[in-house]
């Protein structure tokens, strides 16, 4: 038996990872937690699907999940981070620096991004529940600068705020010590970091990214799906303690 928990999944990742599971009836029995669970509601009707309203960063939702489903195999996804949204024109002008959010934005941000992978690293270590999967969502500017080119027009220089970049490479210490610790256990800790994945962004920003990748087109979240179920169900267990990056050579 396998029980899939997945924290966040009210963004997009989340709802077209959780349609995909239920269109091809894929786990047990799903926990899927968020504080925000209204666009969640059309799992309501199906009765693998348990919704929990929860504040992932403070809450210990572990516990109470486990001890009901004590002889499963668990896997776990953190879909969860604080970005600053793209607007039709880009990043909002009034982000001229990478540094232009407050300080306590900043903290924010990285309360929200790793505060809940700590968070849940800090539960599991707590009720001994080793031999979990876990997979953290990260994104190749964790390793590379965001190039303000992609948010600016030709007058202004509109940059995205160092804030996502440092919530993400924040991720990176406790994926390795996670792995260190879990892998004596079978469990394992593993992170994808993604390239820009194709949304509902404006056609300028589209069209600017793909100049800047080999393949010459944004990540497809058709391939963002099948490379979190391929790491989940297909992979070779002694992949633990990687990140794969998945981004069409963007970074190279």
């Amino acid at each position: 038996m396998e029980t899939l928990i997945v924290l966040g999944g009210s963004g997009n990742i989340g709802i077209r990872l959780l349609e995909n599971i239920q269109k091809n009836n894929i786990f047990n029995e799903i926990y899927v937690l968020d504080i925000n669970i209204e666009p969640l509601f059309f799992l309501k009707n199906n009765n693998k699907f348990k919704i929990i309203k929860s504040d992932i960063i403070f809450e210990n939702y572990l516990e109470s999940i486990i001890s009901k489903n004590k002889n499963n195999k668990f896997k776990i996804i953190n879909l969860v981070a604080k970005d600053y949204p793209v607007t039709d024109f880009g990043l909002s002008k009034e982000f001229n620096s990478p540094f232009s959010l407050s300080t306590r934005d900043y903290i924010s941000s990285l309360q929200i991004t790793v505060g809940s992978t700590y968070n849940l690293l800090h539960q599991i270590n707590k009720i001994k529940s080793f031999q979990v999967d876990i997979i953290l969502i990260s994104s190749i500017y964790e390793n590379q600068l965001p190039d303000s080119s992609l948010y600016s027009d030709s007058e202004n220089k509109i940059f995205k705020p160092i804030a996502y970049s440092s919530g993400k490479a924040a991720q990176a210490p406790l994926l390795k010590q996670a792995a260190r610790i879990l892998g004596p256990y079978g469990g394992r800790c593993n992170c994808l970091s993604f390239g820009g994945i194709k949304g509902d962004q404006n056609k300028n920003f589209i069209e600017k990214y793909s100049e800047k990748t080999p393949q010459g087109k944004m990540i497809e979240m058709d391939d963002v799906i099948k490379m979190i179920l391929w790491l989940f169900n297909d992979s070779p267990k002694s992949i633990n303690g990687e990140n794969i990056m998945v981004d069409g050579g963007f970074s190279c």
